[in-house]
């Protein structure tokens, strides 16, 4: 935590604050590559969310939108990177949150 609040001393070391827009850099590029494919690689998550429910639940068939298998998922492409950026994000988000409450506490 030492680097943190060094960072914004008068005296700070350069080396930190290239370190630091370096780290920054580095977890916007995360973010933008998880929040893409999660939303817009093959459509996204969100568009296979609901034919999916009807699939199982509503009395619809995969075929019905473009499933045949393996080979050809139809608008079911794309499925296993949207939910891998799902669990990505999900596991992101809590370390971040732990991260800051645990640091939170300390003080």
């Amino acid at each position: 935590m030492n680097l943190w609040k060094n960072i914004f001393e008068e005296e700070s070391n350069p080396v930190n604050i290239g370190i630091m827009i370096v780290l920054v850099i580095f977890g916007i590029t995360i973010l933008f590559w998880l929040f893409w494919s999660l939303m817009v690689y093959k459509g996204g998550l969100f568009e296979k969310v609901v034919p999916f429910i009807l699939g199982i639940f509503g009395g619809r068939k995969f075929a019905d939108y473009g499933y045949k298998g393996w080979h050809e998922q139809g608008l079911f492409e794309g499925w296993f990177v949207n939910l891998t950026a799902l669990v990505l994000t999900i596991l992101f988000f809590w370390l971040m949150g732990k991260i800051l409450l645990k640091g939170r506490s300390k003080t």
